[in-house]
C-alpha cells in the first residue's frame, strides 16, 4: 500500500545549514502534496537548539542574496528559500 507517514531519523545529523533545511523543506512539500506526513525523530540534544539558529541564519543569507540584484536565478532561489524559512519560523 501507499505510505502515510515517513519517519526521518536525525540522530546522526550534526551540522544543519540552509542547504539541509532547503532540502528538508522540498522533501516535506513533496510528501505533503502526496498526503504523506513527515515525522522528524532522533534530533540530538545538542542539535535541537541549533535548528532555530540555522533557520535564522538561512533567512539572513537568503534575504541578502534575494535583495542583491546581482543574478536573477540566484534571486529566485533566495526568495523561495527566504519565504520558506520564514514560514518554518512562524510555524514553529
Amino acid at each position: 500500500g501507499d505510505a502515510r507517514v515517513v519517519v526521518l531519523a536525525l540522530d546522526r545529523g550534526r551540522n544543519p545549514d540552509a542547504a539541509f533545511l532547503g532540502l528538508l523543506r522540498d522533501f516535506h512539500a513533496d510528501l505533503r502534496g502526496r498526503g504523506v506526513a513527515l515525522v522528524l525523530c532522533g534530533v540530538r540534544d545538542e542539535l535541537a537548539p541549533l535548528l532555530p539558529i540555522a533557520i535564522d541564519g538561512g533567512v539572513a543569507v537568503s534575504t541578502r542574496v534575494w535583495l542583491s540584484g546581482r543574478a536573477v536565478i540566484a534571486e529566485r532561489f533566495a526568495r523561495r528559500m527566504t519565504l520558506a524559512l520564514l514560514a518554518v519560523t512562524v510555524a514553529a
